[in-house]
């Protein structure tokens, strides 16, 4: 026999054979356990819908080799600045860390030259996957393009070095106004402000680049002005990987 004293507003009691009352759980107790559990985006991801032919895999795949990639490159680029005796970030060229060249005469100091070419021509065959894995995510061809031709001048500066002369200084280029480029059109797969500060970062590399042709160092020398290129699109690099494994991961069902 059970006993209720209203429809949800009070505990219902079923009464046993020896005359013990006892409390009867509500039905809704068991249903609202049943209920499948959603997994909650994060809110900055929350008004995203994926459109048709997104591969969340494929963005965070690429996600994860860019943040891996540059964080290497980052990592290794310094420490082949501490075994270069007397290197100063204000006067030598980054690629100094390769080979340092001067008058026809080019001298190798290692380990920094063989850390240098090896962790910067990985950077760039990196790019090329995740050029491959954006384009296949996200639908976009710019971006990865230039992400692309970002890489072959990552590979062709740690494969030819200073001592290679106009070869070198073609792939140097090459680096920079392609990682520029690609900064600013990271928009094609991010929501702002992420796309913004990306866009941000492009744009102070292609104006120090443009410094830097110019021999216009602003008192920070040609190896600082050099810096100002290349740390603004490797800290874009380092975050746009963090953005497309959030997203990838957001995006997936």
């Amino acid at each position: 026999m059970i006993i209720c004293t209203a429809v949800l507003k009070a505990p219902c009691f079923q009464r046993s054979v020896g005359g013990v009352a006892r409390r009867r759980r509500p039905e809704s107790d068991s249903l609202l356990r049943n209920l499948p559990t959603v997994k909650k985006r994060p809110s900055f991801l929350n008004n995203r819908t994926p459109p048709d032919g997104v591969d969340a895999p494929s963005l965070k795949r690429a996600g994860t080799i860019l943040t891996a990639a540059t964080g290497q490159f980052v990592f290794f680029m310094v420490l082949a600045e501490i075994y270069y005796p007397g290197y100063d970030v204000s006067t030598n060229f980054v690629s100094d860390l390769g080979a340092t060249c001067n008058s026809g005469v080019c001298k190798f100091v290692q380990p920094s030259s063989e850390i240098f070419d090896t962790s910067i021509a990985l950077l760039g065959v990196a790019l090329f996957f995740v050029a491959y894995y954006v384009r296949k995510g996200s639908g976009s061809s710019s971006l990865p393009f230039f992400q692309a031709l970002a890489g072959v001048g990552a590979l062709g500066v740690g494969v030819f070095n200073e001592s290679y002369g106009d070869v070198h200084v073609l792939f140097s280029a090459l680096t920079f106004i392609a990682g520029g480029i690609q900064a600013i059109l990271v928009y094609k797969v991010a929501k702002s402000p992420f796309s913004y500060f990306a866009a941000l970062t492009g744009v102070v590399t292609l104006v120090a680049t443009a410094l830097y042709v110019s021999d216009d160092y602003l008192g920070l020398g040609r190896g600082g002005m050099e810096r100002m290129v290349v740390y603004p699109v490797l800290i874009s690099g380092i975050a746009l990987g963090g953005y497309l494994m959030a997203l990838g991961d957001a995006l997936q069902p």
